[in-house]
């Protein structure tokens, strides 16, 4: 149980660090490049980051304690969907919408300071190209739409989280494809 957990911590934390435009890459950012602030938010000020795929949710939260910070992390798993060529039965009438399924489990656990340097480094995220307005361009080729992969970030004092929807990963396998859905 313990070593899911940590594989569960390591993989929030990889996901995270490649939430940008484009995650960093291994070698050198080609001659022209310009790195792009993408999240420049003060570390203080986040409440929560989710990272939610079809099958996981992992939340970082920090909790301020005086001048202690403890990083608190929330994993949940959910069921595996049906295939998408099952038909579902059809609901009787008047029946109520399917609701969304029951997690399958939920863990907290307290982070370590890599948890609070993962929470740094996601409010200042940076990414090392903008792609440009999907418009014109197949966003299908991205990823795009997917609303069942995101990271979103919880601020204080903020009316809405800001979120990045995660796309396919890029050639070479170097970083991952992101839509801020704000632009």
């Amino acid at each position: 149980m313990t070593r899911r957990l940590v594989t569960l911590a390591v993989l929030l934390a990889a996901s995270l660090a490649w939430a940008g435009y484009l995650a960093r890459p291994t070698s050198a950012p080609s001659p022209g490049a310009t790195r792009v602030r993408v999240w420049d938010v003060d570390p203080a000020r986040v409440t929560r980051i989710l990272y939610r795929d079809e099958l996981y949710e992992v939340a970082l939260e920090p909790k301020r304690q005086g001048e202690e910070t403890a990083y608190w992390l929330r994993e949940t798993l959910y069921p595996v969907p049906a295939p998408a060529d099952a038909k579902p039965a059809a609901p009787a009438k008047g029946a109520p919408a399917a609701k969304p399924p029951a997690p399958r489990s939920v863990e907290t656990f307290r982070g370590n300071a890599r948890a609070g340097q993962a929470l740094e480094a996601i409010a200042r995220l940076e990414a090392v190209r903008r792609v440009g307005p999907l418009a014109g361009l197949n966003a299908g080729e991205f990823g795009f739409p997917g609303d069942t992969r995101y990271v979103r970030l919880d601020l204080t004092g903020a009316q809405t989280p800001q979120r990045l929807e995660l796309g396919v990963t890029t050639y070479g396998n170097d970083g991952r494809y992101v839509l801020d859905a704000a632009s």
